[in-house]
């Protein structure tokens, strides 16, 4: 009977994760583009959106928003990228992937505001979209970089209490 180490999991897990992953990623973009289908006044109302606590950021609220968005598109792209490659970390290259991958599609949800009634293309929500993605991505290996290190010698999980046989 062979063993597998730790790196290389399963083929059933690899594939789940792939699946979940990429999945993810659809589901997402459906997301956006059933929000960005909706009027501006029913995109209004929606969840936090609405909240009073954003009313205060006046402009920037539609800024944060898209930012947020798609900093969340471009996560989900980069680890669906990771799932799919093996043996990859955190290279700048699959950032910018990543990062232009919901940065093209958000250009392309620009495009589709075109023809949804009470809804216009805007290059600041592009820009903004772009930053999100951009941001996200950099952080997410930023962090990938610093914890990899301290996963290799087991010292991001602090040591359980010692069982004496």
């Amino acid at each position: 009977m062979t063993t597998r180490s730790p790196s290389h999991p399963p083929s059933i897990l690899r594939w789940c994760l792939r699946c979940v992953s990429s999945t993810a990623v659809i589901g997402w973009m459906a997301v956006i583009f059933y929000l960005s289908s909706l009027s501006s006044e029913a995109v209004a109302t929606l969840g936090l959106y609405d909240a009073p606590v954003f009313d205060r950021l006046g402009f920037f609220k539609s800024v944060a928003a898209h930012m947020a968005v798609y900093a969340a598109l471009a996560c989900l792209i980069q680890a669906a990228i990771w799932s799919w490659k093996t043996g990859v970390g955190a290279t700048l290259g699959i950032a910018w992937a990543a990062a232009a991958a919901a940065g093209v599609y958000g250009l392309s949800d620009e495009f589709h505001q075109l023809f949804v009634i009470g809804r216009s293309v805007s290059w600041m929500d592009v820009g903004a979209n772009a930053a999100g993605a951009v941001a996200a991505v950099m952080a997410m290996r930023f962090t990938f970089k610093s914890i990899s290190p301290m996963l290799r010698l087991g010292l991001a999980v602090p040591p359980g209490p010692r069982r004496s046989a």
